[in-house]
């Protein structure tokens, strides 16, 4: 294509394909990876629907022989936007999501025990090995540069079917 364009009479891209170009996103397509074991914990199940993207995607990690330790990673797509606007506006939909579930029959009780802001900081020690690049590194510091910070809902319910008891944080 390449070789097209530069080839002498190579028809230029008409308006109309400049102006679809205009129209389509910055962001097309993103991917999420999700490592198969954190530490003891191993990936135990993934759930995203296609035709449903907004509904974000959800990766299980359980500890093996202990079915009531585990931890749920939900994803969902927002763009990029200032802190203010994204908290406030995530923490009632996450909020109405609990609600819906528990709606739904997932939950029974829930109970929000508490809700607080936390910092977000990137270990700078983390994930460093010899092969570590200085892309890694700035990376790194740009996180802790900005200070993002994150919000904690602190929650307790039973855990349908079965009843079991739960303790859980919630994280934005």
């Amino acid at each position: 294509m390449l070789l097209a364009a530069l080839a002498p009479g190579a028809v230029s891209a008409r308006p109309s394909d400049e102006a679809d170009a205009a129209d389509r996103p910055l962001i097309e397509r993103s991917y999420l990876i999700a490592p198969e074991r954190i530490g003891e914990f191993t990936l135990d199940d993934v759930h995203y629907d296609e035709a449903n993207r907004y509904s974000g995607a959800r990766f299980r990690y359980t500890l093996p022989g202990h079915q009531e330790t585990r931890f749920d990673v939900f994803v969902y797509p927002a763009g990029r936007m200032p802190r203010a606007k994204a908290i406030e506006p995530g923490m009632i939909e996450f909020k109405a999501g609990i609600q819906q579930a528990e709606q739904a029959g997932y939950y029974r009780d829930v109970r929000i025990l508490g809700e607080e802001s936390f910092p977000l900081e990137a270990d700078q020690q983390a994930g460093v090995t010899a092969n570590s690049d200085a892309k890694e590194a700035r990376l790194i510091a740009l996180i802790n540069m900005a200070k993002p910070v994150g919000q904690r809902l602190r929650l307790q319910y039973l855990q349908l079917p079965g009843e079991y008891p739960m303790h859980s944080n919630g994280y934005l």
